[in-house]
């Protein structure tokens, strides 16, 4: 052991053997840290590519499934008014044979204009009776073949839906078989009369989750109700793995996309949503081992040549003792007497380990080359979201992503699908992506002449396109996108809009280039469609000062529509359309103004839409119409609510809850409750209640704090006060209660509010 000490000394001393030693543990550490790096970065990016369709194919299946679910609702509703029906329950004679018929009839011309249906059962609570289709009548319960699902329904309480899974009992055609049904209560003068079940074909609701192949892997899909219950599953026979783990697993995620899944010795990557109408949880599968058998080959690879490094740095050494050294050790022993040193031969044997080093250097860099479209992508999206800080990281980045481009100017263009509402609806779910890539790839091929570019998909509706001319004398990009509209228009059948910010000197000032394009996109909305509109142009419409409409127009627009005088209504909307046009007001200030008097009207309404109330009415009014398109759109409405109200002046309870509004309104500022709000209209707490949640849809307490919070809006925008005296001003007494229920309804803080509203309107004030 004693020799092998002093044989280890003696290496450390000589300076090539501790070069040649140093050098080897340096290499191989490096060798080993960028393994391990590449994997595991390697490792993260194929995660979150591999996630991205598997959510997205969720989300189409989720929205095709709340989709079939919304429509029968809206047939529920829709049942549950009928004459027929009505008469049905409350008849003396229910099983007489004309209104029988005359209901089965009913039924039979609903169903059949609804293929994803299987079923339509009303149930008489008074007699438990029931009728359906195609099942016919039934005086009792027990001769009704699927009678069951009455105890199931009635566990919704005091909600007026519920979505549930159940087991089809024995005696109906398909006894055993998994069934979702759609529940529904019918009132009939504010009482619980009956209960209707709408009853789905598995095949047509679940036909879009079919647990197909992404990127050549088997990808099974499972759907899990609010209770944890397994209520769909397809393909799950490709993996056997059982649905108590993937609950568990769901379960262990949070409220992350996706996230690992150990199973059977193999790992497999989970990716889930939730859908906010059912409630269900929607979950897909797809193993991850196939994918990363490359990366962990690599990994494998990285890591031997470290080791073989370790072995030539020890070879090296043991050579240099042993053969390099043996002249100089004679040398020495020849020039001892003298007292004279010999001279240290160089280091040559690192040449192999220095080609080993280039060749896996080489294979990094084709990764790298292969991901660094993707990596410029994200650093575009990071920059014009202001996610980048430094100036320095900035630059780094876009030396390293950017070879290709100069220190020329940069153009940043925003791409609008026109009436976007319209679109989505037009074309089926699963080619909104398809026609999104060929509205990108046209774009870029216009451009690819004399323009470097990079186009990034923001959702929904927009496109971000980052230009660099590849020559100076290049003029503007307004020509070419004018070209790109027209090419879309005709190949593509729908038009866009583009706004165009000023050149900016360098990607530091990307988010500036951002507002200013996103600013000029949105004077569409009183330009019109398929319009490209550069940033210069919008200083021209006069939209710099926020000019909005007196709050005696939408005073006397409110009282109009309460009053049933829809002709007066219609002439004071048209007026305010018109200041808001000829103000040329900022088009974001103009949007919010005309959103926030819908709502207001829709608050004051007693009239309810089917399926979702009058929320359903603010989808089309969205930035991507122009103003024209939307006074006529609120023409429409104001038509229809004024001659609602006209049909519901003389109601009893109507006024009732109209003078609960009232006294809301008046004491927004107040310290008020329900008791005080019932004892205004001179009723009961229990009937004040009952009253304005079936005149409304909302409770008292709710539609008050909604009142507070869009007042709360008004004086953030309208006032320079402070939070806390806003909130003083809507009745709270604490700052934080306050800010609380203000995110709540609005998914933002009030300061962030403030922020973000009069951001928008600046830069048109610049």
């Amino acid at each position: 052991m004693s020799r092998f000490q002093e044989w280890l000394k003696g290496n450390w001393r000589n300076t090539q053997a501790r070069l040649v030693l140093i050098m080897t543990l340096s290499v191989s550490l490096i060798i080993f840290t960028v393994g391990l790096a590449s994997y595991y970065t390697s490792k993260s990016v194929l995660q979150s590519e591999l996630s991205e369709p598997q959510h997205l194919k969720l989300r189409i299946g989720m929205s095709y499934i709340d989709k079939q679910v919304d429509e029968a609702n809206r047939l529920a509703v829709k049942i549950s008014l009928h004459p027929a029906v009505r008469e049905f329950l409350t008849t003396t004679e229910q099983g007489a044979y004309g209104p029988t018929t005359q209901l089965y009839g009913v039924l039979d011309a609903l169903f059949l204009s609804s293929p994803y249906l299987n079923s339509i059962h009303i149930y008489d609570k008074e007699r438990q009776s029931f009728i359906g289709y195609p099942d016919g009548y039934s005086s009792r319960s027990e001769t009704f073949p699927d009678h069951t699902w009455v105890k199931q329904a009635e566990t919704m309480g005091s909600r007026p839906m519920m979505i549930a899974s159940r087991k089809l009992p024995e005696g109906t055609s398909h006894a055993g078989r998994d069934q979702v049904t759609l529940y529904r209560t019918i009132k009939i003068a504010g009482q619980n009369e009956g209960l209707i079940a709408v009853n789905f074909n598995p095949n047509a609701l679940f036909s879009q989750m079919t647990g197909s192949e992404v990127s050549s892997l088997k990808s099974p899909q499972f759907i899990f109700d609010s209770a944890g219950k397994l209520v769909f599953a397809a393909g799950a026979e490709d993996f056997g793995v059982d649905t108590g783990t993937v609950l568990g697993a769901l379960q262990a995620l949070g409220g992350d996309q996706f996230g690992e899944l150990a199973y059977a010795g193999g790992r497999l990557l989970l990716s889930h949503t939730r859908s906010e109408l059912t409630q269900w949880e929607f979950v897909s599968l797809v193993s991850q081992d196939e994918l990363l058998a490359k990366t962990e080959k690599i990994r494998d690879v990285v890591l031997l040549v470290a080791a073989g490094a370790l072995l030539l740095g020890a070879w090296t050494i043991v050579h240099i003792n042993s053969v390099a050294f043996l002249p100089v050790r004679r040398m020495r022993s020849m020039l001892h007497a003298y007292k004279k040193d010999g001279v240290s031969p160089d280091l040559n044997d690192l040449e192999q380990v220095t080609g080993r080093l280039l060749s896996d250097h080489d294979k990094l860099s084709q990764l790298i080359r292969q991901t660094l479209p993707e990596a410029a992508s994200k650093f575009v999206k990071e920059a014009l979201a202001g996610q980048i800080r430094s100036s320095k990281e900035w630059k780094h980045k876009w030396t390293c992503y950017f070879r290709d481009w100069d220190e020329g100017p940069l153009t940043l263009a925003v791409l609008s699908i026109d009436r976007y509402g319209e679109w989505v609806r037009r074309y089926p779910d699963h080619d909104h992506l398809l026609l999104k890539y060929a509205l990108a790839n046209i774009t870029e091929e216009l451009f690819a002449a004399k323009w470097r570019t990079v186009c990034l998909d923001l959702g929904h509706d927009r496109m971000a396109l980052l230009l660099q001319p590849r020559e100076a004398e290049t003029e503007g990009p307004e020509q070419g996108l004018r070209e790109a509209e027209e090419t879309i228009r005709r190949l593509l059948s729908f038009s866009i809009s583009a706004g165009i910010s000023r050149p900016c000197p360098d990607a530091g000032a990307l988010q500036r280039a951002m507002q200013e394009a996103e600013t000029a996109l949105a004077y569409r909305l009183y330009l019109g469609c398929g319009r490209v509109i550069p940033w210069d142009d919008t200083l021209q419409q006069g939209g710099g000062a926020v000019t909005l409409p007196s709050e005696t127009l939408i005073g006397g627009l409110a009282d109009a529509v309460e009053a049933g005088a829809a002709d007066h209504a219609l002439c004071l909307w048209e007026r305010i359309r018109r200041e808001l046009e000829e103000a040329r007001t900022p088009p974001a200030a103009a949007l919010s103004y005309v959103n926030a008097l819908r709502h207001r009207l829709n608050g004051i309404s007693r009239v309810k839409e089917q399926g979702g109330g009058a929320e359903a009415r603010e989808a089309p009014y969205g930035e991507t119409m122009p103003l024209a398109e939307i006074g006529e759109a609120m023409a429409l409405e104001i038509r229809e609510l004024a001659e609602s109200f006209a049909r519901t002046a003389r109601s009893k309870e109507y006024l009732q809850v109209q003078g609960m509004i009232e006294y809301m309104r008046q004491h927004l500022g107040d310290n008020v409750g329900v008791q005080d709000i019932a004892a205004a209209a001179g009723i009961s707490i229990s009937l004040a209640s009952q009253l304005f949640k079936q005149e409304t849809g909302e409770t008292i307490h709710d539609y008050l704090t909604a009142l507070r919070v869009e007042r709360a809006g008004e004086l953030l925008l309208q006032t320079p006060s402070k939070i806390a005296d806003i909130a003083s001003m809507v009745g709270y007494q604490h700052e934080n209660s306050f800010i609380r229920v203000f995110r709540k309804y609005k998914d933002i803080t009030p300061g962030k509010y403030r922020e973000l509203m009069k951001a928008k309107a600046a830069p048109a004030a610049e």
